[in-house]
């Protein structure tokens, strides 16, 4: 029971958030495509310590690949559609949730702690079969 509750209120701060978080520090974004035929997308990311979004880029497709930012960095998107020549918007979408950056787990090429338990646990079975 004690470990019930030493969890929930362990847990209790990321329950609350509404924040997703990405094991990348370089997220990906991506949309559902406007009606019509649109030529692009303006990309408008505010990223934490900012209090303004700021239009980051002009996509043709429907994602984007943000730049990188340093781990613990909360990011939120919006898109707007265009017409060709830029003479016809739509209106903003709605901001994404908000996006919180974080290290990529283990090393390219090396198993992660998990994911070496997982492998210890599959081999006992294994043995015992």
């Amino acid at each position: 029971m004690r470990l019930a509750i030493f969890l929930v209120l362990l847990l209790s701060p990321l329950i609350a958030s509404a924040q997703t978080v990405a094991p990348t520090l370089t997220p990906a974004f991506q949309w559902t495509e406007a009606t019509g035929n649109p030529a692009g997308y303006e990309v408008y990311v505010k990223r934490s310590g900012s209090t303004a979004f700021i239009r980051e880029n002009d996509v043709a497709g429907n994602w984007i690949l943000l730049a990188p930012g340093p781990a613990g960095q909360v990011v939120e998107v919006y898109v707007r559609a265009f017409s060709t020549g830029k003479t016809f918007f739509g209106p903003n979408s709605p901001t994404s949730d908000p996006v919180v950056l974080a290290s990529p787990l283990g090393t390219p090429g090396k198993p992660t702690w998990f994911e070496l338990i997982v492998q210890w646990i599959r081999s006992l079975f294994r043995r015992n079969a």
